[in-house]
């Protein structure tokens, strides 16, 4: 996986877990590929293997957005009421 664990150990992990423990895993694992992929865009040569990078890596910052967001939501579900 991405994240920097195999997918196994991530689902065995997430047993009997509640749900804000899951989003926290879910969030340190785009955290952890997002750092990646903008290491390997700074790392490249090539101007379109940097933009493939870039590409990844802004998707991965979306993903953690939508995850932080999610996870805001449960943690503080009167916030902005």
């Amino acid at each position: 996986m991405e994240g920097g664990i195999p997918v196994e150990k991530a689902l065995d992990w997430t047993r009997g877990k509640g749900v804000n423990d899951v989003l926290d895993l879910a969030i340190a694992l785009e955290s952890h590929a997002y750092d990646l992929y903008v290491k390997m865009e700074r790392a490249m040569a090539s101007e379109a293997a940097k933009r493939a990078f870039q590409v990844l890596a802004a998707e991965e910052k979306v993903h953690l957005e939508r995850m932080v967001a999610m996870l805001d939501k449960r943690r503080f579900p009167d916030a902005g009421q």
